[in-house]
């Protein structure tokens, strides 16, 4: 994975650790990031289709 900054404006990065979650009942809610990549498609898409 990685991240691109595409807006030629400064970007501020804030990058947080905590150790890693355990084998059994660790939760990283994958749902909610599924759930932000699909939203940021369809406003893409969208914005394609405007512009």
């Amino acid at each position: 994975m990685a991240f691109y900054n595409t807006s030629g404006r400064t970007v501020r990065w804030l990058e947080t650790q905590s150790p890693q979650l355990p084998a059994r009942h660790g939760y990283r809610f994958n749902r909610d990031w599924d759930y932000l990549k699909e939203k940021l498609a369809a406003e893409a898409a969208s914005g394609a289709k405007r512009g």
